[in-house]
This record gives structure tokens, C-alpha cells and sequence, in this order.
């Protein structure tokens, strides 16, 4: 029994060893090096999913100007409708394909294509629709 008692009472006093500190501080860093990825990761997709958002409401406003021109003027080309707009210091660039129905020329085909890139990430989104001259 004095040898247990002896044995403890010698080691009592040491402490910890390197390898033993070192793996406790290790275990936690890479708790923190995930959570600080994953951080940068959603800050990432919060900010394109608010990209995507402002070309959709920037998209439904210009669809919505050209049924407003093809009410009053009866007719629609490519240069009706300014497809640059400045937001909140984006600059939001949109190409715009408009055509007349081929059996019915009161309709109107438009599609709208959003293309930007913020950094290396380069986003696109679109919307077709069709637009009539007159509302029934």
C-alpha cells in the first residue's frame, strides 16, 4: 500500500505534459477553424441570395414597365425600356429578348436574363413571360 500512496504523492506536483496541452488546445481550434468557415460560407450564399432577389424585383419592374408601353403605344421594341439600373452601388446589367407572337400580335414574348459576378462567383437568373396589348 505505501507504494500507491508514494507513487501518487510523487506525481502529485508535475502537472500536465506538452502532449497533453497540446492536444487540448488542438481539439478546440478545429471547432473554431469549422465554425469560421462556415461563417464566411453562409455570408457567401446570404449575399447571392440578395443579388438574386434585387434582379428578380428589378426584372418584375421592367417586365412591368413594357406591359405599361405596350398599352399606351400598342407596339414594343428593344429600346423602350432602359436594362441598366444602379442599386445600392450594384450595378445590375440585364439582356432582354422581346419578340411578337408569331400567330397573335398581340402578344409579346420577353425573356430577361440577369448575368453579374461579384468577386470569382459569377451569377445568372432569368424570367420569361408573355405580355398582351390590351387586358380583356
Amino acid at each position: 500500500m505505501s507504494r500507491i500512496g508514494s507513487n501518487t504523492a510523487r506525481t502529485a506536483g508535475r502537472g500536465f505534459t506538452l502532449v497533453e496541452i497540446m492536444v487540448s488546445l488542438a481539439i478546440p481550434s478545429l471547432g473554431i477553424i469549422v465554425i469560421y468557415e462556415a461563417f464566411f460560407k453562409v455570408s457567401n450564399e446570404y449575399g447571392y441570395a440578395y443579388d438574386r432577389l434585387l434582379a428578380s424585383y428589378y426584372m418584375d419592374e421592367v417586365i412591368w414597365d413594357l406591359q405599361d408601353v405596350l398599352v399606351r403605344e400598342e407596339a414594343i421594341d428593344e429600346n423602350d425600356v432602359d436594362l441598366t439600373k444602379e442599386i445600392m452601388g450594384k450595378r445590375l446589367i440585364l439582356r432582354g429578348v422581346i419578340s411578337p407572337g408569331a400567330e397573335d400580335e398581340s402578344i409579346y414574348g420577353v425573356t430577361l436574363k440577369f448575368e453579374g459576378s461579384v468577386g470569382s462567383m459569377a451569377r445568372t437568373t432569368s424570367k420569361s413571360t408573355y405580355l398582351l396589348k390590351r387586358f380583356y
